[in-house]
């Protein structure tokens, strides 16, 4: 993503332009789920951190379907970002069970940024997002979340089994 695209994604975010505008702007229908799987997916290949929270807010902007599931399977498990809290969110808005493992692997992830939360706010998400696909495969995760160590964790696979 270039400096200017990120500069009109500020835009948007901040409500300084709509999203016709931007469309027009970046010269891309970001309304077709395409456009914005192909953003999200070229900032996981370069690994750059900002191109991913400027990904997202497109992508939340627009609407999430199923084609930005993998992508954000694979977002989810990078350390390099810091936009997981956004991509549980979305992932259990889609609730699609290819994202049973990535959201149990990262309920147990110590992010260096998310030190100052002791009450592990990104590891309920994934909860509520494991218990809102409700398959037996995510019922079974959230029932080894619940035998886990840390007793935080455990308290909220238990109130969501």
């Amino acid at each position: 993503m270039t400096e200017s695209q990120r500069q009109l994604v500020l835009d948007l975010a901040l409500g300084r332009i709509d999203r016709p505008t931007l469309c027009e702007r970046f010269g891309v229908d970001l309304g077709d789920p395409q456009a914005t799987v192909d953003l999200l997916s070229q900032a996981y290949e370069t690994g750059n951190g900002e191109d991913v929270e400027c990904a997202i807010i497109v992508a939340a902007a627009f609407g999430y379907s199923r084609e930005h599931v993998r992508v954000l399977n694979a977002l989810l498990l990078e350390t390099w970002h810091t936009r997981h809290e956004d991509v549980a969110l979305a992932l259990e808005e889609l609730h699609d069970a290819s994202s049973v493992d990535a959201l149990f692997q990262a309920a147990l992830f110590e992010l260096p940024y998310l030190d100052y939360d002791e009450n592990y706010g990104l590891a309920r998400k994934r909860t509520w997002a494991l218990a809102k696909i409700g398959t037996p495969e995510s019922h079974a995760k959230l029932r080894s979340l619940a035998e886990c160590d840390n007793q935080i964790i455990r308290a909220y696979a238990l109130k969501r089994l």
